[in-house]
């Protein structure tokens, strides 16, 4: 893999390391004090994912959702994305690390997963955007509604806690802070309150 590859911002540091992905769907580790490569992975995604970080290791989204230590790259566990009905590929979304818990969606199902073993803790809903933890939830926008859907599901069941849908075209976005969460359409900004 070439270091002078293009490289998008979405990265997590930790440990000593810098891991990002890059505009191919490779992710690359690279040290923090000198900027040389420890460890790389080759076509994790068709996409520019973020990675999350958690106790020492890396989640990857893409064609498999894994599990790697990020000292040194090793996978500790992998779990392949399905299909849909059609036979479509589905890969993993953007994972989103929280103390001691793993999300990650695939084929519109946010999942809830052990992140020491990579096993279901629970499916629930629908949602094919961002899973974003905060408070005692877990939040995502579901899409293919004419207009966005933003869905809290409890952090410990899975269970839709609220529902928001308001806003309209194909330009939005999801973010978390200051015990709210944060939608914006292509005409506004709505913060909500956590539960």
């Amino acid at each position: 893999m070439n270091l002078r590859t293009k490289v998008h911002p979405l990265a997590v540091e930790a440990a000593g390391r810098l891991v990002l992905c890059t505009a191919e769907g490779d992710v690359l580790a690279v040290d923090t004090t000198d900027g040389s490569k420890v460890w790389d992975r080759p076509e994790q995604s068709d996409e520019v994912l973020r990675p999350a970080h958690q106790d020492g290791v890396v989640y990857l989204g893409g064609r498999t959702l894994a599990a790697l230590d990020i000292g040194d790259g090793k996978e500790r566990w992998s779990v392949p994305a399905g299909e849909d009905y059609l036979g479509n590929p589905q890969p993993w979304r953007s994972p989103t690390a929280y103390p001691g818990m793993l999300f990650a969606a695939h084929d519109n199902w946010p999942k809830r997963l052990d992140p020491r073993t990579g096993k279901d803790v629970w499916r629930m809903g629908s949602g094919n955007g961002p899973l974003r933890a905060q408070g005692s939830g877990v939040w995502t926008v579901d899409t293919d509604e004419l207009s966005p859907q933003v869905s809290g599901l409890d952090l410990t069941t899975g269970y839709p806690r609220m529902v928001y849908r308001e806003g309209e075209g194909s330009r939005w976005g999801l973010a978390v802070g200051g015990n709210r969460v944060f939608f914006h359409d292509s005409h506004s900004l709505t913060a909500l309150p956590v539960f």
